[in-house]
């Protein structure tokens, strides 16, 4: 089973806390899981946000 992960930059942002020392960024893009079945490619695509703290 394969997975696709394409990013959406226009989605994409970021916060910083209230004493600009850290905050969280968060990358919004899809997955696409695939699989070939008799030859034949079967999957489906999934809106993900990843949360990242710095």
């Amino acid at each position: 089973m394969g997975i696709t992960y394409t990013p959406n930059d226009n989605a994409s942002y970021y916060e910083m806390n209230s004493t600009k020392t850290g905050g969280k960024a968060y990358a919004k893009g899809s997955k696409l899981y695939g699989v070939n079945v008799v030859g034949q490619p079967v999957g489906y695509q999934k809106s993900v946000t990843y949360t990242i703290k710095y």
